[in-house]
């Protein structure tokens, strides 16, 4: 008789795989149109639990894998922070008639006001040495509509003087 494994409580792992209940990470990536490292980096944060699983080559070696269960990987998948969508209040993160703009969005305004190439690049950049102000909303900076207008008027003067 075939001992059955405990992945993180589930007990049967052998009934949920064959009803695709577990899944290895390339799986779990591919069912949650991710990349295998994103699952990879959310199991290593405690984002989304994981169990192990002894997996036997056909040459007879051994080796435990990460295993994820359909119920964990849609719990993540509802809790995730979305970049473009919303946050877990249901607020979505940048909105422009309120103010707030993604470091892309804030390239685009600064591009079209200058006339010339202007990318999100320089914006983290100008983020990260002060010069325009922003905050973090989860893993994303968020620039308000003031912070914005400062930073442009800077940038307009700055290309007067040259």
């Amino acid at each position: 008789m075939q001992e059955k494994k405990c992945v993180d409580g589930v007990e049967s792992l052998e009934e949920k795989e064959s009803l695709k209940e577990i899944f290895t990470i390339s799986e779990a990536a591919e069912y949650a149109h991710i990349l295998p490292q994103s699952i990879r980096s959310a199991v290593k944060r405690g984002f989304l639990k994981s169990g192990t699983r002894e997996h036997v080559y056909p040459n007879g070696t051994k080796q435990l894998r990460r295993v994820i269960t359909l119920e964990d990987l849609d719990e993540y998948r509802k809790k995730k922070f979305l970049r473009d969508k919303l946050l877990p209040s249901g607020e979505k993160v940048y909105e422009m008639n309120k103010g707030r703009f993604s470091a892309l969005q804030i390239a685009k305004i600064i591009s079209t006001s200058l006339r010339r190439p202007y990318t999100q690049n320089k914006i983290r950049q100008a983020i990260r040495t002060g010069e325009l102000k922003a905050h973090k909303v989860g893993f994303v900076w968020v620039i308000t509509k003031q912070s914005m207008m400062e930073y442009k008027q800077k940038e307009i003067e700055s290309r007067k003087k040259k």
